[in-house]
């Protein structure tokens, strides 16, 4: 009896789903913790989208440079993984040195190399947006980059996108 109750303690730990309320996703521990964050929270129009899926709302962090009111194109590159679980809860290299200003020169760069406007979409739980990374490349997480694309669309009158 005690096991099972010991069990049932350690799920959410062993499923990533114990958040920290407005965890800094910009750091190791709210990469790992995820954080839930409030629609009044994601407060910044110009860098956050409040998306809702199946009822839940998260707040997705978003760098750009070049967009105007209609855009025929635009390139939108999402990060790869930053959690590595070959080696246990290995975190990709340097992730404690971000900043949303080092996002911002990312996209600042892309910009220059392609000349085309250039949007950096922070994944749920990772780069300041809420929710959870330990939750990558499940059926929620992709839905929530989906329909930020989407939002996107509709904001800024996108075209077509090239998506990296």
């Amino acid at each position: 009896m005690r096991n099972n109750f010991l069990l049932l303690c350690a799920l959410p730990l062993l499923f990533g789903c114990v958040s920290t309320k407005n965890a800094n996703t910009f750091t190791k521990a709210g990469l790992l913790s995820g954080s839930v964050m409030t629609r009044d929270a994601c407060s910044d129009a110009n860098t956050s989208l409040w998306i809702t899926v199946s009822g839940k709302g998260e707040c997705i962090r978003y760098f750009h440079i070049g967009l105007k009111d209609e855009n025929d194109i635009v390139h939108v590159w999402l990060h790869g993984d930053r959690i590595r679980r070959t080696q246990g809860a290995n975190i990709a290299g340097g992730y404690s040195k971000e900043s949303p200003q080092k996002q911002q020169k990312r996209a600042i760069r892309a910009f220059q190399e392609t000349v085309i406007p250039t949007i950096l979409l922070s994944r749920p739980g990772s780069y300041g947006s809420s929710g959870f990374h330990t939750q990558r490349r499940r059926p929620g997480n992709v839905n929530i980059v989906l329909e930020s694309i989407s939002a996107l669309k509709e904001k800024y009158g996108i075209n077509s996108f090239a998506i990296s």
